[in-house]
């Protein structure tokens, strides 16, 4: 019987850390999302484009957006974000809409409002932009992982060109204990 007890007692504990494992896993999607100066009008898009899964699912700022033009996701709560991905446009058009921004994770105020930075960095200050190719992704990664609720994408230029902030997808890769990860995201679905 102590061997039954210890080999149970190992079984239990394997399950435990099976069941207590975190996973990395996109909890973009059931954030909030917002932009600060208004979206090109014709396209009639809503900020939720920023992470719906549509991969192809273009959007953009409007025409002479002023300064300090920024998109804002609310992940609802901290997480411990390992990797922020950007997938700019994918059908080679205008890539040079992507450029000179910088992207940071920020604490919340309290009140659900962006708060202090944690980090960030500046991209595509030297020229050059994010491209627009198909599959084309731009990955962030912090030298360690950061712990916020907010992430901002913001434009860096001033004057602020028409149509900047051009991007297809935002996703925002952190740790999350394994039963709370959502596995319907982005698989097939089917009606007969």
């Amino acid at each position: 019987i102590p061997i039954m007890k210890k080999t149970l007692v190992l079984c239990y504990l394997v399950m435990a850390s099976v069941v207590l494992r975190a996973e990395v896993v996109n909890v973009a999607g059931n954030g909030t999302p917002n932009s600060n100066r208004p979206l090109w009008g014709p396209g009639n898009w809503s900020i939720q484009k920023m992470i719906d899964g549509d991969a192809q699912g273009v959007f953009h700022l409007d025409t002479a957006p002023d300064p300090g033009a920024a998109y804002d996701l609310d992940l609802g709560r901290d997480f411990a974000i390992q990797e922020i991905r950007i997938l700019p446009r994918q059908d080679g058009c205008c890539p040079e809409r992507l450029k000179q921004i910088r992207v940071s994770i920020h604490k919340d105020t309290g009140q659900g409002a962006l708060g202090t930075e944690v980090w960030g960095t500046d991209l595509f200050t030297d020229g050059t932009n994010a491209g627009a190719k198909a599959g084309g992704v731009v990955n962030i990664k912090p030298p360690t992982v950061q712990t916020g609720r907010w992430i901002q994408i913001k434009s860096l230029e001033d004057p602020v060109q028409n149509y900047a902030l051009q991007m297809d997808e935002v996703e925002v890769y952190a740790d999350v204990p394994a039963g709370e990860e959502n596995r319907a995201v982005k698989t097939l679905a089917a009606s007969n």
